[in-house]
């Protein structure tokens, strides 16, 4: 104190940046559940079918964050590794996931494997990536 008044609050880090790395890969666990528990399911939300371009839409974007929170969880895990790498091994395990993901859906009734989606898949994990490398985001 100096006497007038209490010191202000030293400046941190706020967002993102302030989550730790054990927090991050709970979030991609919950994510990876997550996708697993829809995509067990034989109509997941109750809906048959979807659109052709909305369904691939919906797999781009969900992919695409699933991608990003590996990208989060490896880079506050890994803080001195090249962002180019942690990008390259976020994108490989999203795509591998997808694969798997793929493959289970094959013993899902009404459900099949559909390289369409996969391929949806891979293309939201390489544009998130794309994204966290032409932000420069883990300086």
């Amino acid at each position: 104190m100096t006497g007038r008044g209490a010191e202000p609050a030293p400046v941190g880090r706020v967002g993102m940046a302030t989550v730790g790395p054990t927090w991050w890969w709970v979030a991609a666990g919950l994510y990876a559940l997550g996708i697993f528990f829809f995509s067990s399911q034989p109509y997941p939300f109750g809906i048959r079918r979807l659109p052709f371009l909305v369904d691939k839409v919906i797999h781009v974007l969900v992919y695409g964050l699933f991608s990003g929170v590996l990208f989060a969880a490896l880079r506050r895990s890994r803080p001195r590794t090249s962002l180019l790498l942690i990008s390259g091994f976020a994108l490989t395990v999203t795509v591998l996931y997808g694969v798997s993901d793929e493959y289970h859906q094959s013993f899902v009734p009404h459900r099949r494997l559909d390289v369409y989606d996969l391929t949806a898949d891979a293309v939201g994990a390489f544009l998130a990536q794309c994204a966290v490398l032409w932000a420069g985001h883990g300086h």
